[in-house]
C-alpha cells in the first residue's frame, strides 16, 4: 500500500473516486440512471435559469449527470469540470463531450466575469473553512454581474446531518443557512435564498416519502419553534443555497 505521509490523501482518493465511491454505492453510470434524478432537479433548479444561452459551469461535475440534465433541458453553453480522471472518463465514455478534467481553482482563474451560473453541488464540504471561503470567492469572481451561484452541501441544521456530513471520508465542512449568510455577505453577494433538498413526488413511492417527510418536518419545526421561536428552518440533510452577484 502506498504511504500517504508525504502526499495529499484526498488526491489519492479522488483519482479512484468511481471505484471507491460511485460505482460501489451510487450505481449511477448510465443515462437511464441519470434521468431518474431529473424530476428532482427539475423541481430544485428548473426555475432558476431562464435563458437557454446562459454560460454555465458545473464544478466537480463527477460523472456528468447534472451536465446531461442541463443539456437535455436545452441549455446550449454548458461545461462540466472535475479533477477525477475516473469520473471524467465515465462522462466522456457516455458521450458528454462538454466534460473535461480540470482543477476548478486553475480553470476559473481564467474565467473572470464569464459565467451566468456556477453549479457547485456536493463539493464545498470537501474543503477546510479557509479553502472553502477561497473557493466561494473564486466562484464570485467568475460570475457576471447578476450571475448565480448554486450550492448543495450537508446541512448542519438537519437532525440527521451526520449521514451526509460524515458519509464521505474526505468531508471537512458543513453549513447552515445562517453560516451561508455570513459567507455570502463577506464575499459580496447581493441576494441569497435557501431551499430544502427534500423528497419530490414523481411516483407512488416518492409521493409516500414526500408525505412522511412533511409530517416529520412539521414535528421538528414545532419542537424548534417551542425551544427557539425560530421559523422557516431548513431541515433536510442537504441544503441548497443560491446566491446572486
Amino acid at each position: 500500500m502506498c504511504a500517504l505521509s508525504n502526499m495529499n490523501y484526498k488526491d489519492k482518493i479522488y483519482d479512484r473516486y468511481v471505484s471507491l465511491q460511485t460505482s460501489n454505492i451510487l450505481k449511477i453510470q448510465t443515462f437511464a440512471e441519470f434521468e431518474k434524478q431529473f424530476p428532482v432537479w427539475d423541481k430544485y433548479f428548473g426555475d432558476i435559469l431562464t435563458c437557454k444561452d446562459a454560460a454555465i459551469v458545473d464544478v466537480a461535475c463527477g460523472n456528468g449527470d447534472l451536465v446531461h440534465w442541463l443539456n437535455t433541458r436545452g441549455y446550449k453553453n454548458v461545461v462540466g469540470i472535475d479533477i477525477s480522471e475516473e469520473q471524467v472518463s465515465v462522462a466522456q465514455g457516455l458521450g458528454l463531450g462538454n466534460v473535461s478534467r480540470a482543477d476548478f481553482r486553475e480553470y476559473l482563474k481564467e474565467k473572470i466575469d464569464y459565467f451566468d451560473a456556477v453549479f457547485a453541488l456536493d463539493i464545498l464540504e470537501h474543503f477546510p473553512k479557509a479553502e472553502m471561503l477561497e473557493a466561494v470567492d473564486l466562484f464570485f469572481r467568475s460570475l457576471k454581474k447578476g450571475g448565480l451561484l448554486i450550492i448543495k452541501m450537508p446541512n448542519g441544521d438537519s437532525p440527521f446531518f451526520g449521514r451526509y456530513a460524515f458519509g464521505d471520508f474526505t468531508h471537512e465542512t458543513i453549513m447552515t443557512d445562517r453560516s451561508f449568510k455570513e459567507v455570502f455577505s463577506f464575499i459580496g453577494f447581493r441576494e441569497y435564498q435557501f431551499k430544502e433538498a427534500g423528497p419530490i413526488p414523481h411516483g407512488v413511492f416518492s409521493f409516500v416519502r414526500y408525505c412522511l417527510w412533511q409530517l416529520s418536518r412539521l414535528v421538528v419545526n414545532v419542537y424548534l419553534l417551542a425551544e427557539t421561536g425560530r421559523r422557516g428552518n431548513v431541515l433536510t440533510q442537504n441544503i441548497i443555497a443560491i446566491a446572486k452577484k
